[in-house]
């Protein structure tokens, strides 16, 4: 398995057949057998326990894939936590698309990992014949690998539920702000408009037809807007 371009995550099937005499796998041209080959040239030393280091160190080739693709979605989701608190819609919009893109990776490693691990607890625990003692505790060594990396799964799940969930409450908090800075907005340029409607009423009033009355007007409107600008302000509204 690995990671594509795009971050979706890229699996290759491999079937293995264990005799006493032979391990026999079926696999695409995808799968690189190289890494498999180095592992046995590396662990050479163990060949004399014959299909079982076979089995091995095909086991071990994949798990050490599971653990690398697991490494690059821990950046993945650290990258993704930094960029949390970097305002702006598109950049959250990308988030949440980087988030479930995540998600899903992580399911699909956890559905090819538990299987894993299960067999390879079968075979450790009698299901195998011919896992001799001499190559068990390598096989061991594999299943706590798989264990590992199988609450590992589990752990990055929650974190990138923890960034969705995050997410959502700041761009919640953003709306807020701006719904406050909207209505205290709207309610600044309502005093000028009830001013100038109570000047404007069909009644004789003190002032009316004379520059008093405008230069009150306007005294009263910018005063009203100055104090109701600066109490926003103070609140931290604006």
């Amino acid at each position: 398995m690995l990671r594509g371009k795009d971050g979706e995550l890229v699996t290759h099937e491999v079937k293995a057949f264990v005799t006493h005499h032979a391990l026999v796998t079926i696999h695409g041209p995808d799968f690189d057998t190289a890494a498999v080959q180095r592992r046995w040239d590396a662990n050479s030393d163990l060949a004399d326990h014959g299909v079982p280091w076979l089995l091995w160190g095909l086991l071990d080739t994949v798990v050490d894939h599971a653990t690398s693709v697991l490494e690059t979605i821990e950046r993945d989701i650290d990258a993704l936590e930094d960029d949390l608190f970097e305002n702006g819609d598109p950049r959250e919009q990308q988030i949440q698309r980087r988030s479930f893109r995540l998600r899903k990776a992580l399911g699909v490693l956890r559905r090819l990992v538990v299987p894993t691990r299960d067999s390879v607890g079968s075979l450790l625990h009698g299901d195998a014949e011919t896992i001799i003692d001499g190559v068990r505790p390598y096989f061991r060594d594999v299943e706590d690998h798989l264990v590992s990396i199988a609450d590992s799964v589990e752990q990055q799940r929650d974190a990138v539920s923890s960034v969705l969930d995050t997410n959502l409450n700041l761009a919640s908090n953003r709306q807020n702000t701006v719904m406050k800075k909207v209505t205290s907005w709207a309610a600044i340029i309502a005093i000028p408009t009830g001013i100038t409607s109570f000047f404007g009423q069909n009644v004789q009033f003190p002032g009316e037809g004379q520059w008093s009355g405008l230069w009150a007007s306007i005294a009263l409107t910018v005063a009203s807007s100055l104090l109701l600008y600066r109490s926003f302000k103070h609140r931290d509204w604006l």
